[in-house]
């Protein structure tokens, strides 16, 4: 074959470029420095962008893209996933119910999703809906104030044909190990819920079988330390879910393991080298600064971003993209973005905002 022919016919085969710096480009949306940082931020199917900053209130990106202007209530506390149809979904202010994005307004839903009580377990701190299934169903989880101790953890669904009331149902916990964390746990398209608690393996909640199982053991490969100083098992692993019923995993080896839909084994799916990451000088020390955050794009790309540097002024931030289908290693995108970032949903690419309260609400757009 002609090698001089090979991108030509290559291209004609319908394959898709490699992912690199230049297919991404970052969109400044204009600031708005009269309010602190966005708390949360979608970017809906059709393109619309809301905000809820730190300030309070509900802020939309006018339609010519010119500047923000309020929206009226519901403002949005925080999103959700919604498996079955992508859509932008959110959890109204002072508890009222969870509406979804229509146009240029969160609109709520017919029949209305009540809000999620329990007066018989006065000690339970019911976290906001984890989402919506593929299949339409509504879920929550909690555990009560001591969790450990109280030995249960409790589901909640709602069928969306029949949203009088949230079902809820109690599941044993055998071991004060198995304790929840206090964030929620990740829950994949297809129902399934982990969680991490400190110094211990990932956790499922198993509905069909009414227990709480160690999926994932402290011994496996991925918990192992990424320094002298630490012993395995003991760093913080961050557990988030994928589009299409899987969880990824990401260790503090900067490598990113799945968990595939149904199964129980995780494999390494991303090396964890990052190209171009500034390595540590006789000066200083780099480290992270804050949690890793992550975001699963709508093709299935996972998006990492991070603090880095000396904890000072100067430190930046990074991010990196990579595509588990297709390849196992990092793409680097950008090494200079404000030194606190936040990810948000829910469009092509993730939205990028400074978490900064000197910068007032400062975002970008990723096109490509």
């Amino acid at each position: 074959m002609n090698r001089l022919l090979l991108p030509c016919t290559l291209a004609l085969l319908g394959c898709e470029p490699v992912l690199s710096a230049e297919t991404f480009k970052l969109v400044p949306l204009p600031p708005d420095l009269q309010t602190g940082p966005a708390l949360t931020a979608v970017q809906t199917k059709e393109g619309r962008i809301f905000a809820t900053p730190s300030s309070g209130g509900f802020l939309r990106l006018a339609a010519d893209g010119g500047a923000w202007e309020d929206v009226p209530a519901p403002a949005m506390q925080r999103y959700v996933p919604d498996f079955k149809e992508g859509l932008s979904l959110g959890q109204g202010a002072n508890a009222t119910g969870l509406f979804r994005a229509s146009g240029d307004a969160f609109i709520g839903f017919e029949p209305p999703v009540p809000v999620l009580g329990h007066v018989a377990f006065s000690n339970v701190g019911w976290s906001a809906p984890l989402g919506r299934d593929a299949t339409g169903v509504f879920w929550a989880t909690a555990a009560p104030t001591f969790g450990s101790l109280d030995g249960r953890v409790f589901v909640a669904h709602l069928d969306p044909a029949a949203p009088a009331d949230w079902i809820i149902e109690e599941v044993p916990i055998d071991s004060q190990g198995q304790s929840l964390p206090a964030s929620k746990p990740a829950m994949t398209s297809d129902a399934r819920f982990f969680f991490r608690p400190y110094n211990s393996g990932i956790w499922e909640i198993d509905l069909p079988n009414h227990v709480v199982v160690e999926r994932v053991k402290c011994e496996h490969e991925l918990f192992r330390p990424s320094h002298a100083d630490y012993v395995q098992c003991q760093e913080d692993t961050y557990v988030f879910a994928g589009r299409d019923g899987e969880l990824f995993i990401l260790n503090p080896n900067r490598e990113l393991w799945r968990l595939p839909a149904r199964g129980t084994t995780p494999a390494l799916a991303v090396k964890g080298e990052l190209p171009k990451l500034d390595k540590v000088t006789e000066a200083g020390f780099n480290r992270y600064s804050g949690t890793p955050l992550t975001y699963v794009d709508p093709k299935g790309r996972v998006w990492l971003g991070f603090r880095w540097g000396e904890n000072i002024g100067s430190d930046t931030s990074y991010l990196y993209v990579a595509e588990p289908a297709k390849s196992d290693a990092w793409t680097f995108l950008k090494k200079d973005l404000p030194r606190n970032i936040a990810l948000f949903g829910d469009g092509n690419g993730p939205l990028i905002s400074s978490g900064s309260q000197d910068t007032g609400l400062v975002m970008f757009r990723v096109a490509e």
